[in-house]
């Protein structure tokens, strides 16, 4: 045992075995200050980034964003461009959330996340659309591809929409991209 490095003490006297507790010390970075430190009882350290963590919860966060706007805009049969951004905020307090802190890659994935999301419920949103109101007899999914082409007219008829849904990427990356980025409570 090594009295200069209290990690693996502490790893020792939880009855960590000394390869677990080797790869502790090597995720020490300079000062002491842990990447991803956990502590004996297994709780994360609150100033530890948990990147799975932070692609569940943001994908999760994706996901309901993505299910709000179509249900928004296929009931209402209207868009509302400024929801697009605060469901991208959204998105991104759910990535932060879940990592606990931002990185730049971080604010990068809320960024796509988003822009994935909202643009797949677009396509619903059309294909919604196109059946209530023109009594067409489609099936509500045909394929990627066709979702593509789906989307692609989708934007060019509304550049609004498409910029509104690139601003709302925007503000998830800013909003999760920061180093100094902590979640809302």
């Amino acid at each position: 045992q090594d009295p200069d490095r209290p990690e693996l003490q502490l790893a020792a006297s939880a009855g960590i075995a000394a390869d677990a507790a080797e790869r502790l010390a090597s995720e020490v970075g300079n000062a002491g200050h842990p990447v991803h430190a956990v502590a004996a009882s297994g709780a994360v350290e609150p100033g530890s980034v948990r990147v799975a963590d932070g692609i569940l919860v943001g994908m999760a966060a994706a996901a309901l964003a993505g299910g709000v706007w179509w249900a928004v805009v296929a009931l209402s049969a209207r868009q509302f461009p400024y929801l697009a951004v605060l469901l991208g905020l959204m998105v991104g307090q759910g990535v932060l959330i879940g990592s606990r802190r931002g990185s730049l890659a971080l604010g990068a994935l809320a960024g796509v996340l988003t822009l994935g999301s909202l643009s797949i419920a677009q396509y619903f949103i059309s294909r919604s659309l196109a059946i209530s109101e023109l009594g067409l007899d489609l099936p509500l999914w045909e394929g990627a591809g066709a979702a593509a082409d789906v989307i692609r007219a989708a934007y060019q008829d509304d550049a609004l929409t498409a910029m509104f849904v690139v601003l709302a990427a925007g503000c998830a990356a800013v909003a999760a991209g920061r180093s100094s980025a902590r979640p809302v409570h």
